[in-house]
């Protein structure tokens, strides 16, 4: 009876942790996006989010909680509380993850951190702008190839005077950008190699010219097919956006 108590409160946590993310693409002239997020267990530390800023910027967000399962659960969904609040405060990235690092602490043990990517999309002039707080790089695909998108400062509640910088870049046409976490990279085959980055680079590659909802089906079939497993063992999360004209 205790066991079936439990199992249903984290039935309802899961539902509860699906409220606070997106349930919705953003609908944004010449833009698409696609996203997915696959918890290993019934709650995760995987987050995503776009956060409108103004009439012509998105932010668009994807983080990692060390750890899993309940305790990262609850630092995420503080870590969206405070995120949200504060994220039409600023327009430089670096500024609001300054802001962060100072205050995660609050809710966050010595032995917690949080990797995050956060950029700031303006389909006005389509520049993005950003900050990669010890996160896996994000994939920006382009006619000239595909370059990773680093650079930005250590992950949130490591370092209290950390500082930390924005990047920007200007998308073109049929400009990608494929977001994610490290439990997409982190899947391992019956011989214990992983999957790694260089094979999601290929497979976001190849599927260039598809759309943001079939790259993420692509991917989420070669990670499958490369474990021959239909379970992860870290939760995991996709994000693509692209530039449509």
């Amino acid at each position: 009876l205790e066991k079936k108590k439990i199992e249903e409160q984290l039935k309802l946590a899961k539902d509860v942790q699906l409220g606070l993310l997106p349930s919705s693409q953003p609908e944004i002239a010449g833009y698409s996006f696609a996203s997915v997020c696959i918890p290993t267990y019934e709650i995760g530390g995987d987050y995503f989010d776009y956060i409108p800023i103004d009439e012509n910027r998105i932010a668009i967000v994807i983080a990692d909680v060390s750890g899993d399962g309940v305790p990262a659960a609850l630092i995420m969904a503080a870590f969206r509380a405070l995120l949200r609040y504060n994220a039409k405060l600023f327009s430089n990235p670096a500024k609001l993850m300054q802001l962060m690092n100072e205050h995660v602490s609050e809710f966050m043990r010595k032995r917690d951190f949080i990797s995050i990517f956060y950029g700031i999309l303006n389909y006005k002039d389509h520049s993005f702008a950003y900050c990669n707080c010890g996160h896996n790089p994000a994939l920006h695909y382009n006619l000239t190839g595909t370059k990773l998108l680093e650079g930005g400062g250590p992950s949130l509640n490591l370092l209290k005077d950390a500082e930390f910088k924005t990047l920007k870049l200007t998308l073109g046409k049929n400009d990608q950008i494929l977001f994610y976490t490290d439990g997409v990279v982190e899947v391992f085959n019956k011989d214990k190699k992983q999957f790694g980055l260089d094979r999601l680079i290929n497979v976001f590659n190849s599927n260039a010219d598809k759309s943001p909802d079939d790259i993420i089906k692509q991917i989420i079939s070669a990670t499958k097919d490369f474990s021959s497993s239909d379970f992860y063992n870290d939760d995991f999360t996709l994000l693509v956006l692209k530039k449509n004209n």
